[in-house]
This record gives structure tokens, sequence and C-alpha cells, in this order.
């Protein structure tokens, strides 16, 4: 009989590898974190000089429009997780709370990316190109006297300050509306008021032109210049922007009796959602800050002053591109599906919108 020695080698090679512990968290991503790498992705494309520059401000606002659902809808269930004291910490083994916080730190790192990209490269880009956005502070007094005209003929008659104080209780604010904080003070009396100005944005375009050119500056501005016009007689002791979201998320039954008549409810009461982010101008003095949190805290809105997030505005540069390139009734030929910001953009234009599909090659040019 022949004998056979074993291969030590081939022995080794049959144990068994060291088993994975699948309770350990380290190998799982957060649902959340994983969501803002891909949006940073989307920023990416914001940030690389070899995309067509009008690409660039689309991908700019479809960046902002990312974070806004993220908000209406992540966030928000993160709020709801916080609010009831459920620590329902999934494989990765971080809280609602620990969420939130990381969160907030990476939207703000990816914000000032974001608008450091469109001050320096998008705006000046466009600028090149002969579409200019310019700041009340640099038009000339020629312009800036037929800015004082547009406001006083197209949009002050269109906005409805309004004071906050005894009897007069926060006013409703609208989803990613965007408003004044405004401080006024009567001279005789000395009594400070805060009080608030929406921005319109149903029945004016986002930009007003002025000029000959494609000059156009921020209406907020126009009217943040023009706010003597809204409170005759009080003295204006500051003034800045915010902005808020709501809580968008909704939960329909399958056993609803009228599926219909429960969506309806659900988009109504959608509405008036709870505020789960609140933005602020970059340049808000501490005080007028001060005022706004006590403002939205007497509402029931969970605001501190150090979770109060900074806003850069961004997302509406897409809303100037139809205002330069479209006139009403002009067609306008958008791949199905496509981005709904523009989409809403160019429909308010007053474009006809023709969708075509697209495969894997892009859009269908047989098709077109």
């Amino acid at each position: 009989m022949t004998s056979v020695t074993p291969d030590p080698d081939s022995v080794d090679a049959l144990e068994p590898e060291p088993s994975v512990q699948l309770t350990d968290s380290a190998l799982y991503f957060n649902r959340e974190v994983s969501w803002l790498d891909f949006n940073d992705r989307v920023l990416q494309l914001v940030e690389d000089a070899t995309v067509p520059l009008l690409e660039r401000v689309k991908f700019c606002a479809i960046y902002t429009s990312n974070l806004d659902e993220f908000f209406m809808v992540r966030v928000a269930g993160l709020h709801d997780q916080l609010e009831a004291g459920i620590d329902a910490r999934g494989p990765d083994g971080v809280s609602a709370g620990e969420a939130v916080d990381t969160i907030k730190a990476r939207v703000g790192e990816l914000g000032r990316r974001q608008i450091r990209c469109l001050e320096n490269e998008l705006v000046p880009g466009l600028a090149e190109a002969g579409i200019r956005i310019a700041s009340i502070d640099d038009v000339s007094d020629h312009e800036r006297r037929e800015l004082d005209a547009r406001f006083r003929r197209q949009i002050f008659p269109v906005l409805t300050p309004l004071a906050v104080g005894l009897g007069r209780p926060f006013p409703y604010i609208s989803n990613l509306s965007l408003s004044l904080a405004v401080l006024v003070r009567d001279p005789v009396s000395g009594h400070e008021t805060f009080a608030r100005v929406k921005v319109p944005k149903e029945m004016l375009p986002r930009f007003v032109p002025v000029g000959e050119g494609l000059t156009f500056v921020p209406m907020e501005q126009v009217i943040a210049a023009n706010l003597d016009a809204l409170f005759p007689g009080m003295e204006i002791l500051d003034y800045d922007y915010f902005k808020v979201t709501r809580d968008a998320d909704f939960t329909v039954s399958d056993e609803a009796d009228d599926l219909l008549q429960a969506v309806e409810h659900e988009l109504r009461r959608r509405r008036f959602g709870e505020i789960v982010r609140v933005e602020i101008g970059s340049s808000m003095n501490a005080g007028l800050r001060d005022q706004l949190v006590a403002r939205l805290r007497a509402q029931g809105v969970e605001a501190e002053d150090n979770n109060l997030l900074v806003s850069y505005g961004s997302g509406q540069i897409l809303a100037l591109l139809p205002q330069v390139f479209v006139d009403p009734g002009d067609v306008v030929v958008i791949e199905g599906p496509s981005f709904m910001g523009a989409v809403r953009q160019f429909s308010a234009a007053g474009a006809r919108l023709v969708t075509v599909p697209t495969d894997a090659q892009g859009m269908d040019v047989e098709a077109l």
C-alpha cells in the first residue's frame, strides 16, 4: 500500500475563514449620510469646469432641490423619532439625534462649497456670456430709479407686510417660501416691532430685469431697498432673509374607504406640516436672529440659535434661465423624465413643453 502525506498548505487552505459578525455596525452605512454622499456627487458636477456652464447651473438647482426634499422627508422622519422618544437605530447603530447632528455639519460644509462655486465660477461665467446677476448696490443711479419705478408699479401691490406682536401672532409661512424678517421702530414711542414680508413667487419672476441688456437683480433685494414704502413713518432698523422647510411626508392607508379622498386630505395637511429647517441669510445680525428665533419658538418651533442653517439661495438661479431664453408660447423640448424644478420654471415662463423619451444613449433623436 502506498502512503500519502497530506500537503500542509492544502490543509491550511481548508481551514474556515474567520466568521464575519454581521451585527458589527461598522459594516453598514447610515442611510441619511449615504444620501448626502449621493448629493455630494451632484455638487461635484456643479464644480466640474469641463461640464457646460448651463448644465452646471442646472445641477446647482438640482442639488438644492434634492436637499429640500431630503429635509422635507428624511430629516422630518428623524425629527418625528426624536419627538416621540423612539430610539429606532438601524444596523449602523446611529441614533436619530446623532444623524441630525451629522447632517447639520455635513450640509453646512456642502453649502459652503456650493456658494463658493456659485460666486466664483457660475455667476462670473454667466456674466461673461452676457447674463449679469447684479446686486442692487451695484446698479447705476438710472437703473436704480428704474427698479424703484418697477417696484411701485408691479411689486408693491402684491406685498402684504405682517407685524408680529401682542394680539398679532406670527403668520403662517408656506413651505420653501422666501421671506424678509424686518425690525422697525416707531420714532415717536420708540417701540420696536418685528415684521415679516413674503417674497412673492407665484405672480412675478424671481429676478427683476433692469437696463437694456440681460441684467437682473434678485427680487428680495428690490423689496428690501423699498421697505420704507411698506412701513411708512417707521424707522427700518434691520432686515434679512429667511426660509422655512416643512415636513412634507405623508402616509395613506391601503384600507382607506376612498383612496383619492385620503390622498387629497393628506396633501392639504402637508401644507401645515411642522417646520424642520430654518435657513437664514448669511449676513443676519444676532439681534434680528434672536427676534426671529423667539417668534418661531412662540409657535412651537424648536429653533435654537445654534441650530439655524445659513442660507445661500442658490437654488433659485435656475429661475433666471427661462427669463433669458424663453418667450411665452415658445416650444421647449425636454427629456422624459426630466427635472421637475426646470419643468415648473419653464411652465411659469409660458413655454409649451414637448417631452421626448430617452434611452441608454440619451434623447431619442428619431422621436424628436
